[in-house]
């Protein structure tokens, strides 16, 4: 991506906690951020003190609505938003009156994740034999329990659809992230039907992301628990 975007004199990679760097070095890294007019901060996933301080303006780029504001209002993790002074996020009925999710005392500035549509050029008819897809993690991070509620991942959604393949002649393809520890899990998807690849094979990189998009015969969208019990609304 790097290379692809000719920013090799302007990325890094810093090694959480330390001034390690690879790329730009962390002295490079400090002077930019001294000299920024803003910092967007993906998640808050910045935590070293030096670079998130030294732009005039930072912004928390929230992209795990209701999570985020759970973790922060009802466990009470850091999930960085004191060093924030602006507050972004995907989800779209946050703050809004049909949504319980705490703001935590912060005003949400709505947005939906950019599309590069040069990046996404039309796509023919896929063969007859493509199937429907998506890529997932089966867990992503731990649940959280709300007002007597479990908000869970992928995982609870998915498992009562299990029987799905065998109800249609369509094929089912998941791109998916699960550890081979669930074995119970691996066993039953097989069993039903579903056709499982590896997520880092098929979409490892932006280019076998999208041509993984463009080769399949539509998305099959299975949100996590979580988003199916809380109307946070990402589109």
């Amino acid at each position: 991506m790097v290379e692809r975007f000719a920013l090799g004199d302007d990325a890094a990679l810093l090694v959480s906690g330390t001034t390690e760097t690879v790329g730009v070095a962390y002295a490079r890294l400090a002077r930019a951020a001294a000299g920024a007019d803003l910092l967007l901060n993906v998640s808050g996933m910045l935590r070293d003190d030096r670079l998130v301080g030294g732009p005039r303006l930072r912004a928390y780029l929230d992209l795990d609505p209701a999570f985020n504001q759970l973790w922060h209002a009802v466990e009470g993790i850091d999930v960085g938003l004191d060093r924030h002074e602006r507050f972004v996020t995907v989800g779209l009925a946050l703050g809004e009156p049909e949504c319980p999710v705490p703001t935590c005392v912060r005003e949400w500035i709505k947005t939906l994740p950019p599309v590069v549509m040069a990046d996404w050029p039309a796509a023919g008819d896929p063969p007859a034999s493509a199937a429907f897809t998506t890529i997932a993690n089966w867990r992503g991070y731990g649940s959280i329990d709300w007002n007597g509620v479990r908000y869970g991942q992928k995982a609870h959604s998915l498992r009562p659809l299990l029987e799905l393949p065998e109800r249609t002649p369509e094929r089912l393809l998941l791109a998916l992230a699960i550890h081979p520890d669930e074995v119970a899990d691996v066993e039953a998807l097989g069993r039903h039907g579903w056709e499982l690849v590896d997520p880092v094979e098929a979409a490892g990189t932006p280019d076998r992301y999208a041509d993984f998009v463009r080769g399949c015969k539509g998305e099959l969208g299975i949100a996590k628990s979580g988003y199916r019990r809380l109307p946070v609304r990402l589109v």
